[in-house]
């Protein structure tokens, strides 16, 4: 941008930058710069916290899985755990949980999971290079076969959380998804907010304030009315559908 002063035109554009390759953005995701206020030159010291005191958000929103679809008894669960009895949000929430205590059964933390069936694997051919056993090669085949499954449900799961949907799933690209993820929370997280007052609030407790304040005195000043919405304006469900909701 270029702000006049006189008969002066002072460019300013911000160009101080701190660079980092894959490698540092894997190593410290947290990182956070800050551009310190300018002295005697015209650019901006930068300090780099490599640990900055991040609280992480509690509560976060339940969000369907793609990769629970590739789950042949996902059907099963969903009709056992639904129960429609006239009440949606009821019902949407007796589901809601029903799921989420499937997959933690079934799937757990997905990295743990991983790691463990990778190590029973190395260990089973191991004992298999010394001496073969039936019974350890068909434990082989089984693991082989669950290990691919919790790989195909991980990069279902970082492709869903980046939001990258231009790229097929043909080779694995896991890591590419969770760089991608890396960068998308950086660009998104809030790590300071200018008040009315033109002050920088750097606490996450201030700036959660100032952010609900904002938004009460933004909705709350003429309260809206909700209407009920026409039911023709919704197509109706089949019949197939209807069966498999009850």
């Amino acid at each position: 941008m270029y702000p006049h002063f006189g008969e002066f035109i002072k460019s300013k554009s911000l160009q101080d930058r701190v660079i980092g390759n894959e490698a540092w953005c894997q190593s410290f995701p947290h990182c956070l710069v800050t551009h310190l206020t300018q002295i005697k030159s015209d650019h901006s010291l930068l300090l780099v916290n490599i640990t900055p005191n991040f609280k992480l958000p509690r509560g976060r929103p339940f969000r369907f899985l793609a990769g629970w679809t590739q789950r042949q008894d996902f059907p099963n669960i969903v009709k056992n755990s639904w129960n429609y009895s006239g009440d949606m949000f009821s019902s949407l929430n007796q589901l809601t949980a029903g799921l989420k205590v499937w997959n933690k059964n079934v799937y757990g933390h997905i990295g743990f999971r991983k790691q463990k069936l990778m190590k029973s694997l190395s260990s089973i051919q191991m004992k298999l290079e010394r001496s073969y056993s039936y019974s350890l090669a068909q434990k082989e085949m089984n693991i082989r076969e669950e290990l691919e499954n919790v790989l195909s449900y991980e990069e279902l799961l970082w492709k869903q959380i980046s939001r990258c949907g231009w790229l097929k799933l043909e080779d694995r690209n896991t890591k590419f998804f969770h760089n991608r993820v890396m960068y998308k929370r950086n660009i998104n997280r809030i790590t300071a907010l200018r008040n009315i007052n033109g002050d920088w609030l750097y606490d996450p407790e201030d700036i959660q304030e100032e952010a609900i304040n904002y938004f009460q005195k933004l909705y709350g000043e003429r309260p809206s009315r909700l209407e009920k919405l026409p039911p023709s304006r919704f197509p109706p469900l089949e019949n197939s559908d209807i069966d498999f909701l009850q």
